[in-house]
C-alpha cells in the first residue's frame, strides 16, 4: 500500500507500515483466540482509495472465507440484526453483489470492482449493473 501513498511524509509512511503490521497481527491473535473479527475501515480523505484493497490486506492473515464472513453474517451479528441481514435467505434483506469469479477462489476481487462487479442489488433492487443481463430497477 506505501507506494500509493506519495502524499506522506516518509516518517507517516513508515508509521502507517508500522501500524498495518501490528493491526494484521492483532487481528490473526484474535481470530486464533476464537474472537469474531467484523470487517471495516476507518479511511478518510486521501486514504479513502485504499478502503477497497482491505480484502488483499486481510487476505495475508485470515481465509476467503472469513473475510466474507467478517463482511456479512459477522457484521449482521455485531449489529444484532443477523435474522434479517448478513445472508441469502427467504427473508432477509437483499443486500447482494453480482461477481464474475468466486471470491473464496481469490478474494482479491473484491478489490477490483470495475472488473469483476456485475452488479449490485440494494434492498432486493438493483442499484448498478455493467451487465446486460441484468437491468437496474426504476
Amino acid at each position: 500500500m506505501s507506494k500509493q501513498m506519495n502524499f506522506l511524509s516518509a516518517d507517516s509512511a513508515a508509521k502507517n507500515e508500522e501500524v498495518l503490521d501490528k493491526g494484521l497481527k492483532s487481528m490473526k491473535m484474535a481470530v486464533d483466540a476464537g474472537a469474531i473479527v467484523c470487517f471495516g475501515t476507518d479511511l478518510l480523505g486521501p486514504m479513502h482509495f485504499a478502503q477497497s484493497k482491505e480484502f488483499l490486506v486481510r487476505s495475508s492473515v485470515l481465509t476467503p472465507l472469513q473475510i466474507l464472513r467478517s463482511a456479512t453474517v459477522n457484521a449482521a451479528r455485531l449489529v444484532m440484526q443477523e435474522d434479517r441481514l448478513g445472508q441469502v435467505h427467504e427473508g432477509f434483506v437483499a443486500d447482494l453483489l453480482v461477481l464474475k469469479e468466486n471470491p473464496l477462489d481469490d478474494i482479491t476481487i473484491l478489490d477490483r470492482v470495475e472488473e469483476h462487479i456485475l452488479a449490485v442489488i440494494k434492498d432486493g433492487r438493483v442499484t448498478t449493473s455493467r451487465w446486460d443481463k441484468v437491468q437496474i430497477d426504476i
